[in-house]
């Protein structure tokens, strides 16, 4: 996402991560090498950012987010781009957009050939993220073919640089589109869950009836 985002002139970045470079990171992120095996992810992106912008400004903070007090400073930030694999990560970023007002994007994922792209999240206009998993939950049948793609006699398909650049390249576009008022983002309270083994595409509407956010929030 960082290296679609920098191309249409975006150049302020806060990046948040933990976690250092690891030999399987290379199999889906182009911007990691080799020589970056060992390394903080957030410095190794800040210098993926300097050495192909301009005037860049990037504050970067490896650490890990356990609550809402580790997100504390950025109240400011004009959007959340969440690339979390942590669902209980992913819930206090969403409650902390919903309490400070930013909008926030959760690019989705994927096991193998199969996954999901979920919509941009603009507190107290959209359904949040919670809701999205709770109308996913509802959807037992898409579940299942989900894990039934994905595993072949016990064999489950690894991560594809390819798919990752697919989910990517969507979740960019939605961002610059709001970003820019040019277009309105079309991922707006629907979910994408797609499937490469025969490249279709389904729109998964988020359901009022299950959702946790509707009567508080107009949609």
């Amino acid at each position: 996402i960082i290296s679609k985002l920098i191309t249409v002139g975006i150049n302020k970045f806060v990046l948040v991560d933990h976690d250092v470079v690891s030999r399987t990171n290379l199999t889906r992120q182009s911007a990691f090498t080799l020589k970056d095996i060992g390394k903080p992810k957030v410095d190794v992106a800040k210098k993926f950012i300097m050495d192909r912008i301009e005037q860049p400004i990037i504050d970067t903070y490896c650490k890990q987010i356990r609550n809402s007090k580790d997100l504390l400073g950025f109240e400011d930030v004009d959007m959340i781009v969440v690339a979390s694999d942590d669902l209980k990560v992913d819930k206090i970023i969403q409650a902390y957009g919903n309490k400070n007002r930013i909008p926030l994007s959760f690019p989705g994922g994927y096991m193998g050939a199969t996954g999901k792209i979920f919509s941009i999240v603009i507190p107290g206009l959209t359904h949040d993220y919670n809701c999205m998993m709770n109308s996913l939950d509802n959807k037992v049948n898409e579940y299942k073919m989900y894990k039934s793609i994905n595993s072949i006699s016990g064999f489950t398909l690894s991560s594809f640089a390819s798919v990752a650049d697919f989910i990517s390249s969507i979740s960019s576009f939605e961002i610059i589109k709001y970003f820019t008022g040019e277009m309105r983002p079309y991922l707006i309270n629907k979910v994408l869950h797609f499937n490469f083994r025969n490249y279709t595409i389904d729109e998964i509407e988020i359901d009022n009836r299950s959702c946790s956010c509707f009567e508080k929030q107009p949609v």
